[in-house]
């Protein structure tokens, strides 16, 4: 089930989706991911999502349509479909790490929905396209780098991250996929990058912070040190302990 949702069914329907949509929409409806994802674990493991993530992914995903998205869009409904599948599909298989623990390290535990999900579109590829092209060397450095790098250890910190954080938080890391890919093609294609593609990168990033519970702990923190408490000012964390909780010095 993990390999069809996280690879095989997600991979067929986010490449649907880029084939047959522009760029910038594809990206936006994407980036509703977090969104899901953080209703999905509020249903499935009860994980309730933060006001401030929330709003973070709202403000994310405005500030990558201002980023990507531009005038003149053609709506295709297959590709729209497909691009909330995508976002389903993931969601769903990307909270269900959280709750399955299996009997096995992670890397093994990837690399099996790597191979499940392989199998499941194996037949699928043999029948729709017949068997695969001869390869050429850049052709298998391509795949090399796509399958190790951008697959199997992006999966691996991923899933890890999902393991140690709440689910909102790692899915609004998500966002920096367009921010990566604009910031890409201004440098190496040159493209233009104006006052809103600025303001969207910002708001992204703001998105982002807004909703990790780190980032919102230390900030109530120091609110409540600057309210007047003299003492709170001496402490530092405990060490040695697996919660750190401040002791006087």
């Amino acid at each position: 089930m993990l390999g069809t949702l996280n690879i095989g069914a997600f991979f067929v329907l986010i490449f649907i989706a880029a084939y047959r949509l522009p760029g910038g929409m594809a990206a936006t409806l994407t980036a509703t991911a977090p969104i899901v994802i953080m209703l999905v674990a509020w249903a499935v493991i009860g994980e309730r999502p933060r006001a401030a993530a929330l709003a973070g992914a709202a403000v994310g995903v405005a500030g990558v349509a201002l980023l990507v998205l531009r005038s003149g869009v053609a709506v295709d409904p297959i590709g729209v479909a497909a691009s909330f599948g995508a976002v389903a599909m993931s969601s769903l298989g990307f909270v269900l790490v959280k709750r399955w623990t299996p009997p096995v390290d992670l890397l093994t535990f990837t690399a099996w929905q790597l191979v499940a999900g392989g199998l499941v579109l194996l037949p699928i590829a043999l029948i729709v396209e017949g068997a695969p092209p001869p390869l050429d060397l850049p052709a298998i450095g391509g795949f090399l780098w796509i399958g190790l790098a951008g697959t199997l250890l992006a999966y691996v910190v991923w899933f890890r991250g999902l393991r140690r954080l709440p689910a909102g938080a790692v899915s609004l890391v998500g966002l920096l996929n367009p921010v990566s890919g604009t910031v890409v093609g201004v440098v190496l294609a040159g493209e233009t990058f104006g006052g809103s593609q600025a303001l969207g990168l910002l708001m992204v990033l703001a998105g982002i912070l807004a909703g990790q519970p780190a980032v919102i702990d230390r900030l109530r923190r120091r609110g409540s040190t600057s309210d007047g408490d003299a003492d709170l000012s001496r402490l530092q964390p405990g060490v040695g302990v697996d919660h750190p909780e401040p002791v006087h010095a």
